[in-house]
């Protein structure tokens, strides 16, 4: 039988990349190394009853290949009011993983959070969790107002007509103005959503006189060149997209310093360094130093001799990978002067994904076929894995983000960034001059790695590599804690072992992973001396903490698609519940003056709603022998055949019950109280009552039992409960249509298709056919992967069903 003891080092060895190292429960020293995770969710727009299908890519942020290094993914999502709604721990094999959220009809209305991460990742913030806002529309009537909420629960603000509500900001490349030394100044203009819009204007000294002219070129952002002078200041005279107008300052101009500036050939980066005549008569070495990062990692340090202040350097492309670089200049004393973030991309290690539908045009509940391609610069087969989403246009916005322009992009800068997807478009011949103005204006002022540079961290979180399971045990009289007690747990429904044995530390404390557990699993933990016999008493901590960081919720504008979308919606769920013939009216509770809430130990209320039980136990009772037994044959009862105890059909659902025993409610969730003999019950209450749990409604079976005195001799050095293991993901339901009979039922379905395991073959390809529901409208397919290089890949097409 294996022993399972922490194995924090097992994996990380190959993955070091620094000297920094950590030292955690098992007193072993791990290197520093980083994870980002990214999900591709099959739209953007959801409402009541949709399923959110999502797929996890987890992977090194230095290298984009897939990480192995944590196997367990937790995956949240939040209302509006930022209370947790529904959270889920992904199972990770080979950095992959995959999952799903039912929404109930009667969610409501509003900007919904997504939030993905591992427990390594809680050791430095929320640098590389992943998050995302989706909106979802309410299909059930509001019971005040009978309408459906807005998105954040209150009116959006918006601004009034040819109010002065927009701003603008000027960046110098390098990051200043150094007198004398032409320069180029890249800018960006806001409205008052936070979102681009065209400005133009002219730039003027204090004298007056008019240096340069500039206007927007794409989202907000343009540039322009001029000659700054010492002990001058200069603004800027602006006119907005609605016809205000404002006069803003340009940042200040330096007497001396460094001025850096980039431009990119086929093969190499071109940097330029150029320093005043103050600055290299007083830089007698008339040297420099370049260092260039990527992901923080220096991969590029050079001593630049500068001839008349004057300095060229081509660095080849390939010293860095793609992504990101950050070129830093330092003088002499080695102090920063002037940095500048670029974007990289070597051709030869592009990959080129190629997605056609068998038809560009369809009739409903026609069958279509997809044939997917990748290949590489020379037109070889790539291995990669994809997850593709078929879904009607009408739920997926215009501005949009992939799997490419988030590991890329996103995740590097962490700001508002619009439609990142277009600067991956590369059918657009502009998207590196529309990048290079992107990171010039929004820059490393928010670049991920500066952050992590300036940040100590603490590390307390380890990799998992399975299910955890931690407690500790304590003496049975006292407060001490145990160590060197032999710990057992059994796991009938595990995947593979069953029984896994440990010790507690030296402080009490005992710690098993890598558990194979799915689903909701009946386990046993018993604590036994040297000698073999019983001793102290065991608790089990909660299986996981969720991740203590805020985010700041900011409500999607209720855009003219995503109101479509929500009439649309409504529309469809209508036609749906009469497709299953279901009642259109929700199943609610109905609250009596005679039925008191109760209130449990973690502040949920419950209402008895249904089924109810009560009886003294008397002596023909006996005859049962134990409770579960008696539950069996005296209530609605159904046996539990895989574990201990016994569950209850509830709305289609099989719950197991939870205890009050001597009015004293169970907080283990144990399961052998079903062994207590009939004959030591005094009586037995079982109700069926419904919870408020983060807005949703959950069956709840209780039963309270009052027993003799005496009569529950607990075996305190004995665990038995439920934990709740790894999420098993539902299987999307694709109907086919090959018969003419088939197609007489409505087809209403917003998610057409969804595959989250396609994988290309030894020619680089894959094939993937599904058929179409009744709506005529526009689909967009979006396929998006990673290679078995650290490739991120998304393309996109469209076809109409007529």
């Amino acid at each position: 039988m294996p022993t399972m003891f922490i194995k924090a080092c097992r994996v990380l060895m190959a993955l070091s990349i620094t000297g920094f190292t950590a030292s955690l429960h098992a007193q072993k020293s791990i290197p520093l190394f980083f994870e980002k995770v990214y999900l591709h969710t099959d739209r953007s727009l959801y409402a009541g009853g949709d399923n959110i299908w999502f797929k996890s890519y987890l992977v090194n942020p230095r290298t984009n290949m897939a990480s192995s290094a944590s196997d367990n993914l937790y995956v949240e999502l939040f209302a509006p009011d930022a209370k947790l709604v529904k959270k889920e721990t992904i199972h990770l094999e080979n950095g992959l993983g995959k999952g799903d959220f039912k929404l109930l009809d009667s969610i409501a209305g509003g900007t919904y959070h997504i939030r993905a991460y591992t427990n390594w990742m809680k050791n430095f913030g929320k640098h590389f969790f992943f998050e995302k806002d989706i909106q979802v529309a309410a299909v059930t009537a509001d019971a005040k107002t009978g309408t459906r909420q807005p998105a954040n629960g209150s009116s959006a603000a918006k601004a009034k007509p040819g109010s002065n509500s927009s701003s603008i900001q000027f960046f110098p490349e390098g990051g200043t103005l150094v007198a004398d030394i032409p320069s180029v100044v890249a800018f960006k203009a806001l409205n008052v959503s936070g979102k681009g819009t065209g400005a133009k204007g002219s730039v003027i000294s204090e004298k007056g006189d008019t240096v340069a002219h500039f206007s927007t070129t794409y989202l907000g952002m343009g540039s322009f060149t001029f000659t700054p002078h010492q002990d001058v200041e200069y603004r800027a005279v602006v006119t907005y997209q609605n016809g205000s107008t404002a006069t803003v300052d340009l940042p200040a101009v330096y007497a001396q310093g460094y001025a850096l500036s980039l431009s990119m050939e086929d093969t190499s980066v071109v940097v330029n360094i150029v320093a005043n005549k103050t600055t290299s008569s007083v830089n007698t070495s008339n040297e420099a130093i370049l260092a260039g990062r990527n992901a923080g990692k220096l991969l590029y340090k050079e001593k630049v001799p500068l001839k008349d202040g004057r300095a060229t350097i081509k660095i080849g492309k390939h010293t860095f990978p793609n992504g990101i670089a950050a070129f830093t200049v330092y003088d002499d004393k080695l102090r920063p002067n002037a940095e500048r973030l670029a974007f990289i991309e070597n051709k030869d290690e592009t990959v080129k994904l190629t997605v056609i539908t068998d038809k560009t045009s369809y009739q409903s509940k026609d069958k279509v076929v997809v044939s997917i391609t990748a290949t590489d610069a020379a037109n070889a087969p790539i291995a990669a894995s994809f997850s593709m989403a078929v879904v009607d246009a009408l739920s997926q916005e215009s501005s949009n983000t992939n799997i490419a322009s988030y590991l890329g992009l996103e995740s590097e800068l962490k700001g508002n960034i619009e439609n990142p997807a277009a600067y991956f478009d590369v059918t657009d011949p502009e998207r590196f001059e529309h990048l290079d103005l992107l990171l010039r204006t929004q820059g490393w002022r928010d670049f991920l790695w500066k952050q992590i540079a300036d940040t100590t961290f603490s590390i307390k979180y380890l990799p998992e590599q399975g299910i955890s399971l931690s407690g500790y045990v304590k003496e049975l009289f006292g407060k001490k804690l145990l160590p060197n007690m032999n710990i057992t747990l059994l796991a009938p429904g595990a995947k593979g072992n069953k029984i896994y044995f440990t010790q507690t530390d030296s402080s009490g404390k005992y710690y098993l992973d890598g558990l194979p557990l799915y689903g909701t699993q009946s386990i046993k933990v018993n604590s036994k001396n040297n000698k073999g016999k019983k001793g102290g008493i065991i608790f089990l901590d909660s299986l996981s903490q969720p991740a203590n960081y805020a985010y700041s919720i900011k409500p999607i504008e209720e855009t003219e698609e995503i109101k479509q979308f929500a009439e649309e919606a409504k529309n469809r769920w209508v036609v749906q519940k009469k497709i299953n013939g279901e009642d259109l009216t929700l199943p609610g509770v109905v609250v009596t003056a005679n039925t008191k809430p109760t209130v449990t130990r973690d502040g949920t209320v419950e209402i008895n709603s249904g089924y109810a039980f009560t009886a003294q136990i008397n002596a023909s009772d006996k005859q049962f022998g134990t409770l579960d037994n008696y539950l069996i044959h005296k209530t609605s009862a159904i046996a539990d055949v895989e574990n201990e105890g016994v569950n209850y059909q509830v709305n289609g659902k099989l719950v197991r019950p939870r205890f009050v025993v001597d009015n004293r409610e169970d907080v283990f969730e144990r399961v052998d109280y079903y062994a207590i003999p009939v004959d030591q019950i005094v009586s037995v209450n079982l109700n069926q009552v419904v919870s408020n749990v983060n807005g949703n409604l959950v069956d709840r079976i209780v039963i309270h039992l009052i027993l003799k005195p005496g009569a529950y001799n607990q075996d305190m050095a004995l665990l038995i409960t439920d934990v709740d293991g790894y999420y098993e993901s539902r299987t999307f339901y694709a109907p086919t249509y090959f018969l003419s009979t088939e197609k007489k039922k409505q087809d209403v379905r917003t998610t057409i298709f969804w595959d989250p395991q396609i994988v290309t073959d030894a020619n680089g390809k894959a094939t993937v056919t599904f058929f179409n529901a009744d709506p005529k409208t526009k689909i967009k397919l979006s396929v998006q992967g990673l290679s078995n290089k650290g490739v991120p890949i998304a393309s996109t097409t469209e076809y109409m069903v007529k």
